[in-house]
């Protein structure tokens, strides 16, 4: 694939620019004042690239250059050096020349891949695949990949924002996405608010929407509740408040399951084992296979801890804790 290019550099008057056409703009990272002070001492070395307007023949699109333009008119400049490409060129040919000049220099991020992606499919010939000019223009060619980065384009801009600021996942936002619309703010928020692992977003995004299924809520219905309400309100920092939140609706999610694992650690803690001794329940109680963890550092402290296990074998109430502690339906 080659570009018909047609260019020449010439001055033009920053007026004429069209500042708010931002079609072809793939960069998500505004002017910053290391490069309005690059330009202010060494001048405009990189010319961005302009277009002529079809419609009023006296007016420029950008092609690329948009921070350069902005940090240019910061500095109070009239005109500046641009290249200028006739406006016979396809849409197609600008969007891969606004693509090249950013991913050729530096890796993308999401938003600014989404945004290649749909200049490309939106313009892209039929004699040519999406995953081949991907390859050509240093993008991610794989197309499962592709399909997914492409919807984040229609995603709403607080979404964007969230990914950007690394705060939501591709894989959860993906996720967020089918939801209803009135609860797509609601986990946007809370995420945002948190600031916590995909693995711990995931959890409380299934657990929110198996607690609704099951009591008929709504997400509105659900956060008006007072227990979620004093979680919210609490002034406990980040950590503490995910913490109480995960546990909250894990109790509420699995009522019986929760009443046994406090049951099974009050019994554990009136065994008075070891302290370095830990008894782990099989999970959710529906197996038979229990878990003893013994750390030691030395010969010594492992007969010391051997002789407490021996006496916790022998214990008449953990035989009692381990006989009845199974549950057939931890829902």
């Amino acid at each position: 694939m080659q570009v018909p290019l047609a260019y020449q550099i010439q001055p033009v008057d920053l007026n004429y620019i069209d500042l708010k056409n931002t079609y072809f703009k793939i960069s998500t990272h505004p002017p910053n004042p290391e490069l309005i002070e690059s330009i202010h001492h060494l001048g405009l070395i990189n010319p961005p690239l302009l277009i002529i307007n079809e419609q009023s023949k006296i007016s420029y699109q950008i092609i690329y250059g948009f921070n350069r333009i902005q940090s240019c008119q910061a500095l109070g400049w009239k005109h500046l050096n641009a290249h200028v490409l006739s406006s016979d060129l396809s849409d197609f040919h600008c969007a891969v020349l606004a693509i090249c000049n950013n991913s050729f220099y530096r890796d993308l991020n999401l938003i600014e891949l989404s945004r290649a992606f749909h200049l490309l499919q939106t313009h892209l010939p039929e004699t040519i695949q999406l995953h081949q000019v991907a390859t050509w223009l240093n993008l991610p060619n794989n197309l499962k990949m592709i399909e997914k980065i492409e919807k984040i384009y229609q995603m709403p801009q607080s979404l964007q924002q969230s990914m950007l600021s690394q705060k939501i996942s591709l894989s959860m936002a993906l996720q967020i996405m089918t939801c209803p619309e009135r609860d797509r703010h609601f986990f946007i928020s809370l995420f945002n608010l948190l600031k916590i692992s995909l693995n711990k977003q995931r959890e409380i995004f299934t657990l929110c929407y198996e607690i609704m299924a099951r009591d008929d809520l709504t997400i509105q219905g659900f956060t008006q509740e007072k227990e979620w309400q004093d979680i919210m309100a609490d002034t406990c920092d980040n950590n503490q408040k995910e913490k109480k939140i995960r546990t909250y609706l894990f109790n509420r999610r699995y009522p019986k399951l929760s009443m046994q694992q406090k049951r099974f650690q009050d019994a554990c803690h009136q065994l008075e084992v070891n302290r370095d001794i830990t008894i782990q329940a099989p999970p959710f109680f529906e197996g038979n296979v229990y878990t003893i963890n013994m750390p030691f550092s030395s010969s010594e402290s492992l007969k010391e801890k051997w002789l407490s296990l021996g006496q916790l074998i022998d214990n008449p109430d953990f035989k009692d804790l381990i006989a009845n502690s199974h549950i057939k339906n931890p829902t």
